[in-house]
Order: C-alpha cells, then sequence, then structure tokens
C-alpha cells in the first residue's frame, strides 16, 4: 500500500469550499480503492499545524515535497477545481514526495456538479491503473 495525501485544492473560479470538497471526493474514490493508505484530512491538518508549515510563498511542487515529508507519505496530490463558462474541471498532479518530480497528471470535466464525484472517481482509475 502506498502512503499518499491530498493537498487543499485551489479554486479558479469557484469558493474555496468547494474545491476543498472536490479534494475531499478525490479522498474518498482513493479510499475505495484499497490500494492506498489516504491520510485524514484532520490529522493533514493537526501535524502540519504542530510543525508550523507555511505553504504561503512556495510552489505547488515545492509546498507538495515539504507537506509530504512532514506527512511522511511517498506521494502527494495537488490539484485544482476551475469552472469555465458551464463546466467545472478537475486537475491533479502526482508529486513523488522524495525526488520532487511530477509523476503524473490527470484532468477530468464535469458539466455540473452533481458529476464531481463521477469525475474524481475517473482520476483515481487512470491513477490507479499507472500504479
Amino acid at each position: 500500500m502506498i502512503n499518499i495525501a491530498v493537498a487543499e485544492f485551489t479554486g479558479k473560479n469557484v469558493s474555496q469550499a468547494d474545491a476543498s470538497i472536490v479534494a475531499d471526493f478525490l479522498r474518498t474514490e482513493l479510499v475505495n480503492t484499497g490500494l492506498y493508505k489516504v491520510m485524514d484530512r484532520n490529522n493533514m491538518d493537526t501535524v502540519l499545524a504542530e510543525q508550523k508549515f507555511q505553504s504561503s510563498g512556495c510552489t505547488e511542487q515545492q509546498c507538495a515535497v515539504e507537506m509530504g515529508k512532514l506527512l511522511n507519505v511517498k506521494k502527494m496530490l495537488v490539484g485544482s477545481l476551475s469552472k469555465l463558462l458551464d463546466t467545472y474541471y478537475i486537475t491533479v498532479n502526482v508529486v513523488d514526495v522524495e525526488t520532487g518530480e511530477i509523476t503524473a497528471s490527470y484532468d477530468s470535466n464535469a458539466s455540473s456538479s452533481l458529476e464531481l464525484r463521477d469525475a474524481c472517481r475517473k482520476i483515481v482509475e487512470k491513477l490507479s491503473r499507472k500504479q
């Protein structure tokens, strides 16, 4: 089993709350595969707060590596939820904590908020096939 954590998503043209919900969908789908040990968001927040982790001022990739090391995970998933006109777009990058490399990038779209969970499921299916 691979230790993995999902960073809070950034929202582009959507609320931060909506982006956070989509990150939760992704966590749920990852857990459901049975292939990953997924760090719970509350535990992540606690560990990062204890380590006084500041995400401001570092690039997405840098932050992912720093967070991953503090959380003791092999891979960090960082991503965003964007909305353009009537379509939602989810983009997820997989960052290898050891090398700092983006090892994979996935995206999916949804024409309504009801389809966002399915879009996350599709991303996890692609990710799981690559493992």
